[in-house]
């Protein structure tokens, strides 16, 4: 009778602790790493801050990579909140959206290269519970397999691609190659009219840029020509933009091809300044970053016209084109910040890096 009571009391609580969900791993602990590779969402590579707003990374555990409740609510324009007596993280309500850009880490230098050479110790916490405006969430990989939160310094990790989701967001994962880094793109959902038109408009900007598209003596674009044939000799493709052809070949021209430099310099920034940018989500934070530089790069080649109309000699003018020898940067020089913009603007519409690891 005795065996018969334990039995049932065994089979009892079984059924209770199968009826609350509490596995046999609710708290453990297991081995993380940090994932150093380049994030993007919306098009804006992003950094997880701490509330002390210092700059700390993204973990990978188990072929999952985690970011901080902090983040994710950031993200998702969410309030965090964490209840203790019921293991449960809340976000809700309406808020801004932020995304970080890199700063200052929190651990000092000796502390992340242990951590990025090691790893660490992390705990898993299948014991959490993520409710998103009042809706409990369980959480699952690319393989539909359940993944849980994992709690690290004092910090509540959860996996990126469930936030993504929540975001309505779809979720790309690059794997590292022998010429580029992995890399996670989260971005809105784009029809396929629409990446063409993201696409369309970068090519109209690099097109801008392009030598072969401007009015330029004929002289001017024989050296041009010249240095292109000599790169591509090399095993290298060059580069067509009229500015950094312009910088490799300063110290050969003449004042009329200054001038005339000058002028279509000034042209080709004014248009990329002035063409519209596709109502893309993705490319908003691109497009900004690129009509700032280009403004600036106007200003600079503005400086240049003002020189020529001073009738400053021709190295004077040439030099301030296209000399960054000199300590001081040329006006040539600041229109790599918009190709810069340019080409991040082609990485997240074609969800592609090639950045060397």
């Amino acid at each position: 009778m005795r065996k018969h009571w334990k039995t049932l009391i065994f089979a009892a609580m079984t059924a209770a602790v199968l009826s609350c969900g509490v596995s046999a791993f609710a708290v453990s602990d297991v081995h993380a790493t940090v994932y150093l590779d380049p994030v993007f969402v919306e098009g804006r590579e992003v950094y997880c801050w701490t509330p002390l707003g210092k700059q700390t990374d993204y973990l990978s555990y188990n072929g999952t990579t985690y970011i901080p409740i902090r983040t994710a609510g950031e993200w998702m324009g969410k309030n965090v909140a964490w209840d203790e007596a019921s293991k449960t993280i809340t976000l809700s309500g309406t808020s801004e959206k932020v995304y970080h850009n890199q700063t200052e880490y929190e651990a000092d230098d000796q502390t992340l290269e242990k951590l990025r050479n090691e790893g660490m110790t992390v705990k898993l916490r299948d014991d959490i519970k993520v409710v998103v405006d009042g809706k409990t969430q369980d959480f699952k990989n690319a393989k539909g397999e359940a993944v849980y939160p994992i709690h690290y310094n004092n910090m509540n990790y959860l996996p990126v691609r469930n936030i993504g989701e929540l975001l309505n967001m779809t979720v790309k994962y690059l794997p590292k190659t022998d010429r580029s880094q992995s890399t996670i793109f989260l971005r809105t959902a784009l029809t396929d009219a629409q990446v063409q038109e993201g696409l369309n408009y970068v090519k109209a900007l690099q097109e801008l840029e392009s030598y072969q598209n401007a009015t330029l003596p004929a002289s001017l674009v024989a050296k041009f020509d010249a240095r292109t044939n000599a790169v591509n000799q090399q095993g290298v493709a060059a580069s067509k933009s009229m500015f950094q052809c312009f910088s490799s070949v300063w110290d050969q021209v003449t004042l009329e091809e200054s001038k005339a430099f000058t002028q279509a310099a000034l042209s080709s920034i004014q248009k990329m300044i002035d063409t519209p940018c596709p109502d893309l989500a993705v490319l908003s934070a691109k497009h900004a970053e690129m009509v700032t530089a280009a403004q600036d790069a106007l200003t600079a080649f503005q400086k240049v016209q003002a020189a020529i109309d001073a009738g400053k000699d021709a190295t004077t003018i040439a030099q301030m084109l296209g000399n960054d020898s000199s300590g001081s940067s040329s006006a040539c020089s600041t229109v790599d910040y918009v190709g810069a913009a340019v080409n991040e603007m082609y990485t997240v519409l074609s969800e592609s890096y090639t950045r060397q690891s």
